[in-house]
């Protein structure tokens, strides 16, 4: 995803998506235990944030006002996404923003950096890429230093469309809104491709949720879908779980993987430390 991408998002779009395109609370439980069990074992002193998620930026805030001398550095292409997405920040802290592609800024911080984290990072990056950026991760960090990321894992066709005909029962039955429901079709959508290299354009490709529908409130939510999301420009790279591992097998070794509890999607906690 490119700058101008995220220069067209408002702040005012990004706080009306619902998890898991944002993390759940129990997404941010875990990832803030776990960078204060870092920080506690293996004192903390610079930190990447990728990407101006506000949710990350609060979590490593915490560290910041327990240590002074924590340094956080917070890395986007778009500086306009970054000032707006100070204003659904928890609290503002002391952090500075680096405006660069990820690979650009690891090349300039070789093994300084004793934690690197992200949401959905890998996802938003092409093959090509997306094996430069953990080459150059690794080479960013310290001696054992930590990438902790939440990932979604591609899943079966089978299984995203049990997945959406569950959202559909759950949205008839007024056990989801209109708005979390949609928010979740959004997310399975890129799931629903044949070639895993193909980049995913949601804009092109929502009217096929039309076909087929008859029942008026399945009708009713896929228009608020289509009405809510296919301005938006985004661009997805879906990979499986076992594609993942394969990527960072020969330069991170596997730490923790704590799945999240969504019923609709695969997404989990990944910590890996630099080999």
């Amino acid at each position: 995803m490119n700058k101008k991408d995220w220069d067209e998002m408002s702040f005012q779009e990004w706080g009306k998506i619902f998890p898991p395109f944002r993390p759940l609370n129990f997404d941010l439980i875990i990832l803030d235990k776990i960078v204060s069990r870092l920080d506690r074992s293996h004192t903390l002193r610079k930190i990447a944030v990728l990407g101006s998620t506000p949710e990350l930026r609060d979590i490593v805030g915490h560290r910041v006002l327990l240590d002074h001398g924590l340094e956080v550095k917070v890395v986007d292409q778009s500086k306009k996404m970054y000032c707006q997405m100070n204003q659904l920040r928890s609290f503002q802290s002391n952090e500075s923003f680096v405006q660069s592609d990820w690979i650009n800024f690891f090349s300039k911080q070789r093994s300084s950096l004793d934690l690197i984290i992200g949401d959905l990072t890998l996802r938003v990056l092409e093959n090509d890429y997306l094996n430069r950026f953990i080459r150059a991760a690794r080479l960013s960090l310290v001696s054992s230093g930590y990438l902790l990321l939440r990932v979604h894992f591609k899943q079966s066709q089978k299984k995203v469309f049990k997945s959406i005909q569950s959202i559909f029962y759950a949205y008839e039955h007024s056990l989801l809104s209109i708005e979390k429901a949609s928010s979740i079709l959004f997310f399975l959508f890129s799931s629903l491709i044949e070639d895993k290299t193909e980049a995913v354009v949601l804009a092109s490709r929502l009217e096929i949720f039309k076909n087929g529908i008859n029942s008026k409130s399945h009708r009713l939510l896929i228009e608020y879908f289509i009405n809510r999301y296919s301005h938006m420009p985004f661009v997805f790279y879906e990979r499986s779980e076992e594609e993942i591992n394969c990527l960072f097998k020969k330069t991170f070794k596997h730490v923790i993987k704590i799945d999240s509890p969504c019923q609709f999607i695969k997404t989990s906690i990944l910590l890996q430390q630099k080999l």
